[in-house]
């Protein structure tokens, strides 16, 4: 239970509604049957289950077996040959294994990934509820976008590391909202500092640019909470023991070929690329350095403006390399800041590329992936499941967008550009909310719960390879978390002090 609790405004109606209150609920019996029964917690929890999870279950059926993305099928075929690499969440693959490749069927794990949504959905509500930061009528609008969002009800059949990741920063919010409600007090609770390591942990491990989390958050949690440094200390050396522990079973117990270093070279190789693209200067020793990696030729055709992959490969970071890539922006800035904007403007501009809107390169599913790792050495069964052609039903949830937007609905076709499935929508809401929330004066407590969301921003405008939703998707779970957070600023009073 928290320690502080959050005064709100007694002259707004709407904020104070409890389970008592006829107008949240009507007033025909029935009605008020359901509001007593939703002042009981565990019903509580029981019915925003129900809620969420049967339209979720109901796309699953719809969509059965549903989508393994194509990185994650080269993933499970990699382990299923016993030759696992680390390009993707060893932790995901493992735990997924069973269920993707053991089972009947590979849809047997849409039911996880669908439990493991619900429980993160429904476990912020009832902590929101629990902090009075949201009313029992707001738990239900929230609990419906969960439930109907279009975004999660196709991007939960999706099945990979970063849909669990996007998963788990949801109470990952809520823990970092609880730090805040509470002005730190909280972290003197050895139970709440096991389940936060726990979190940081699993992030890290479903994503290494999660990394980025524990590095910003624990530094700015020592600022803001000075009194609690030692515990957060401790936290810190327990978090990367556990990172190094991990790290080193999978590279030296599994034996699993590390991730390359060109994973982290999306945008120099794009700018390197266009320079040669566009004839842009090129020093001669520079020349000779990149020349050994591929030919001028070979960088200038590889230029895809919205995609890093083909520029990338078989690149290291290398000191010759950071000393080439950097001589060359300053020969050639105008290009370097093309070819960064080319590649990246999804992530800011609402109206990107007809290339950056379509998310059917998210469900197209390449049996080429697993077949060329796996040679004839994996299961026929698992292997017909991967060849086999769409289901009428798979086929048109994996073109919806497409489909939806050729047919040109007033209202449904624009907020499926807008607001459904568009890259930009996290840093827009992230922009505004920092704004709102430092007019409210509420600007710190709004920094500390977004640094997930921040993380997430910094990841993909520095390093993704290609604008595809599936990667900004990592920052739409917790997005109406943070919305209805922010909510809380403008009908809240000063927190009482500790108790």
């Amino acid at each position: 239970m928290l320690n502080n609790t959050l005064l709100l405004d007694d002259s707004t109606t709407h904020m104070n509604q409890t389970p008592d209150s006829p107008s949240a609920f009507g007033n025909n019996k029935a009605i008020d049957a359901i509001r007593n029964a939703y002042k009981n917690r565990t019903i509580r929890i029981i019915m925003l289950t129900a809620l969420i999870a049967v339209p979720h279950l109901i796309a699953y059926i719809a969509m059965f077996p549903g989508f393994i993305q194509a990185d994650h099928q080269s993933l499970i075929a990699h382990i299923a040959v016993g030759t696992p690499t680390q390009w993707h969440s060893l932790l995901w693959g493992y735990l997924a294994y069973p269920l993707l490749y053991l089972s009947p069927s590979y849809g047997i794990y849409g039911l996880a990934q669908t439990a493991i949504f619900v429980i993160c959905a429904v476990y912020a509500i009832i902590e929101l509820n629990d902090m009075a930061l949201l009313s029992h009528r707001a738990s239900i609008v929230l609990a419906a976008i969960f439930a109907f969002c279009p975004t999660y009800l196709l991007y939960n059949q999706l099945y990979a590391s970063d849909i669990v990741f996007a998963y788990v920063l949801i109470p990952l919010t809520i823990h970092l909202i609880k730090i805040t409600v509470t002005k730190g007090a909280i972290l003197s609770s050895t139970r709440f500092d096991i389940s936060l390591l726990i979190l940081l942990f699993v992030t890290f491990s479903l994503r290494k640019n999660a990394l980025l989390v524990p590095l910003i958050l624990f530094p700015v949690l020592l600022l803001a909470y000075r009194k609690h440094w030692r515990r957060l200390l401790v936290c810190c050396v327990i978090f990367v023991a556990s990172a190094v522990a991990i790290s080193t079973f999978w590279t030296n117990i599994i034996k699993a070929t590390p991730s390359p270093s060109q994973e982290m070279l999306s945008v120099p190789a794009q700018q390197i690329a266009r320079t040669y693209a566009t004839g842009g200067e090129v020093p001669d020793d520079v020349n000779e350095d990149l020349s050994k990696i591929r030919t001028p030729q070979q960088w200038a055709e590889s230029y895809l403006e919205y995609n890093a992959d083909p520029e990338k490969m078989n690149l290291s970071l290398t000191p010759t390399f950071v000393y080439d890539w950097a001589t060359l922006g300053l020969h050639n800035p105008r290009t370097y800041v093309d070819a960064y904007a080319g590649l990246m403007h999804p992530f800011w501009q609402l109206n990107g590329s007809v290339q950056s809107l379509g998310i059917d390169i998210d469900f197209e599913e390449h049996p080429d992936f697993t077949n060329t790792t796996c040679k004839k050495e994996c299961d026929p069964h698992y292997t017909a499941q991967i060849e086999a052609a769409y289901s009428p039903n798979k086929e048109r949830a994996a073109h919806f967008q497409e489909t939806m937007l050729n047919l040109r609905i007033p209202v449904i076709s624009d907020a499926l550009i807008l607001f459904f499935f568009n890259r930009a929508i996290p840093l827009y809401v992230f922009a505004i909310g920092l704004v709102y929330s430092i007019r409210k004066g509420r600007g710190k407590d709004f920094l500390i719960a977004t640094i997930p969301l921040i993380c997430v921003l910094l990841s993909l405008l520095c390093f993704a390879p290609v604008a595809s939703f599936r990667y900004a998707f990592q920052a739409f779970g917790m997005l109406p978390v943070i919305v209805f957070f922010m909510r809380s600023f403008k009908k809240a009073k000063p927190f009482t002090k500790d108790r």
